[in-house]
């Protein structure tokens, strides 16, 4: 069946698709994909909204006020939808929606984030993937923040009998930011999806530990996050310099190392964590 959309919409579709755009239309398209071997021109099949995404070129407010039309029609939905279920253009797709955040801020309601695991979750994915050769500016972390968020938006939801290793690096990730707003609020969303903070390894493990209690009077979200995992707070081992032994608890990091004396009252009043006794 033929699409008509109401006009302007209708004169811009006919003359940046075709005078004859039917729902079912499917589009081969070359594009530039992230793979193992470096970037990389892939050969991919999409519906006609996916076309005018990564295909189309034009004002994204006129494309957008196309596409928001398209996808009123259902079957246009869930071929766009069908679209993302395709392994052969998720990572083309998840690519695309990573690196261009208003654009998936607007249609993060109409896309079922769970079919994008590919090669990794999509959260995963949004704050692991390279974005510059050095480390991460505070804009880019910003950037990973607000597409966390938006996907968190949607209800997004993992199974946290089944976490990976690359799940449990997702609120580390978060939580070692630096100079950015907003990460123990997001750590908490997080968490109320199905993520973990501890046991990606020790190291990240004892470092957010540290972040957490660096900031435990910054708002009530650190405190709920500090209050629901004293057993693993509590277990943290962590290199001490100067300590009574090489390794020991959070209590002997802020004595011997930060000197934080308020920290080390905290953490024997509210935690229970006591000093490592002299041998």
């Amino acid at each position: 069946m033929s699409i008509i959309l109401s006009e302007p919409n209708n004169s811009w579709l006919k003359s940046h698709v075709g005078t004859d755009v039917t729902e079912n239309m499917r589009f081969n398209i070359t594009v530039s994909a992230a793979t193992t071997e470096g970037p990389k021109d892939v050969q991919v099949e999409v519906d006609l909204i996916w076309f005018i995404l990564l295909y189309v070129e034009d004002k994204t407010e006129n494309k957008f006020s196309v596409i928001l039309e398209l996808l009123k029609n259902p079957t246009l939905l869930q071929n766009f939808r069908n679209t993302i279920k395709n392994a052969a253009v998720k990572r083309v797709l998840s690519e695309y929606l990573l690196f261009n955040y208003k654009h998936l801020n607007v249609l993060k309601n109409y896309i079922d984030f769970a079919a994008l695991n590919v090669p990794l979750d999509f959260i995963s994915y949004a704050l692991l993937i390279k974005r510059n050769e050095g480390l991460d500016t505070p804009e880019i972390s910003m950037d990973r923040i607000n597409i966390v968020n938006a996907v968190l938006d949607t209800g997004f939801k993992i199974d946290p009998t089944k976490i990976d290793i690359n799940q449990l690096s997702v609120i580390p990730k978060v939580l070692l930011m630096e100079d950015v707003a907003g990460k123990f609020e997001l750590a908490q969303r997080l968490v109320m999806a199905g993520y973990k903070i501890f046991g990606s390894n020790p190291i990240n493990d004892a470092a957010c530990a540290v972040r957490l209690i660096d900031a435990r009077n910054t708002s009530p979200v650190t405190q709920t996050l500090i209050k629901n995992n004293i057993d693993q707070i509590k277990s943290i081992k962590i290199r001490v310099a100067g300590g009574n032994s090489e390794v020991g608890n959070l209590a002997d990091y802020y004595y011997w190392v930060r000197e934080d004396m308020d920290a080390v009252h905290y953490l024997k009043d509210e935690l229970k964590i006591e000093l490592t006794p002299s041998k």
